[in-house]
């Protein structure tokens, strides 16, 4: 037979009046790492220079010169700290 789960002994979602009433769990971050944080910055950093870049270039119609070499040097960054948030859990560098 097939490993699919039985439907009915699933939480109901959908209530007899026809309305949506899923709850969600309670996020925690307490757990999170230093790294993940840091990554994260990087992360919005490197977006944030990039949406500038292309705002500078394509709307205002002078490009800033200094944000390629800026969002370089950021996605190196974020590509570094990725492997220290993986090396814990073993998922990569068997």
């Amino acid at each position: 037979m097939s490993n699919l789960p039985d439907l009915d002994a699933l939480p109901k979602v959908m209530g007899d009046d026809g309305q949506f009433h899923a709850t969600d769990d309670e996020v925690d971050l307490s757990g999170t790492p230093i790294e993940a944080w840091v990554a994260l910055a990087f992360f919005w950093a490197l977006g944030l220079t990039v949406f500038y870049q292309f705002f500078t270039r394509y709307v205002l119609n002078n490009s800033a010169s200094w944000t390629e070499e800026i969002a370089r040097y950021l996605l190196i960054a974020t590509v570094f700290t990725g492997p220290r948030l993986a090396w814990p859990k073993t998922t990569t560098f068997k």
